[in-house]
């Protein structure tokens, strides 16, 4: 027990970077997005355009064009679905120019100051097919590995830009989860497999270990009872800046 703690504890400094900044990232975008979702019911027909550094978390059809008054700089979009959902982007137009020095990346996951949620070691791709550069052809269909995903360009000749298709849809096995929600409860498992499972959490957060099954056989009437709570739950009230890192390395034996 006190080695995993330990070894909980290692995971949490070492992400906390990539939690801090990209908590000054939804600071910038998270009062619009309200507004636009409070003001606004999202259909997957809809057509909206992107601002520079944005984040969305609905379905629908979102472009960015650039304008005589953009500034050159790197743009870019968070994607974030429930903790249960996967990301499908599909690009519907494509006008980036390599001659003209420009590009987009799509990253599997989130990536800022060359930190990457999740980790290297808790993806089951390796980097250089998590992280992609394009133009002048576009790019292929990206089906992220969890909830999350990012898109960076920059785009450099007014009037050139792209479109996209968002669509968010069910996980049954969750795994490495950024949370969108200050409160809830959350339960992860490895669902029978050697992997590490990540929880991050971008908000001043307390949080509560409610019970913990590594690396052992359950009961009989527990195994009900996890298969139950084996997809991602909301309930659990959460208050400190903190990234849960559960490493789950040694199978779950659940037997009915």
């Amino acid at each position: 027990m006190k080695l995993l703690l330990r070894t909980l504890f290692c995971c949490v400094l070492s992400h906390l970077v990539i939690a801090n900044s990209i908590q000054k990232k939804f600071e910038d975008v998270l009062m619009s997005r309200e507004i636009r979702n409070s003001a606004y019911t999202q259909t997957t027909e809809t057509r909206q355009r992107l601002e520079c550094t944005d984040m969305r978390d609905k379905n629908g059809i979102y472009y960015y064009k650039a304008t005589e008054s953009h500034q050159p700089t790197v743009c870019m979009l968070f994607l974030q679905g429930d903790p249960d959902q996967l990301i499908e982007v599909e690009f519907k137009s494509f006008d980036i120019s390599c001659s003209d020095g420009e590009l987009i990346s799509l990253v599997d996951g989130w990536e800022q100051q060359g930190q990457y949620f999740p980790a290297e070691e808790d993806h089951s791709l390796p980097l250089a097919e998590r992280h992609r550069l394009y133009c002048d052809d576009k790019p292929s269909k990206l089906v992220t590995h969890q909830n999350v995903a990012m898109i960076h360009w920059i785009i450099l000749k007014p009037g050139q830009g792209f479109s996209i298709n968002v669509r968010f849809f069910y996980n049954p096995k969750p795994c490495n989860v950024i949370s969108k929600e200050p409160a809830g409860r959350y339960t992860l498992s490895n669902y029978g497999h050697e992997k590490n499972c990540t929880f991050t959490v971008i908000y001043p957060v307390n949080i509560k270990l409610l019970g913990m099954v590594v690396g052992t056989k359950l009961m009989p009437g527990v195994s009900r009872q996890m298969e139950t709570e084996n997809r991602i739950l909301r309930e659990v009230s959460v208050v400190s800046l903190v990234l849960l890192s559960l490493l789950m390395v040694q199978k779950s034996f659940i037997h009915e």
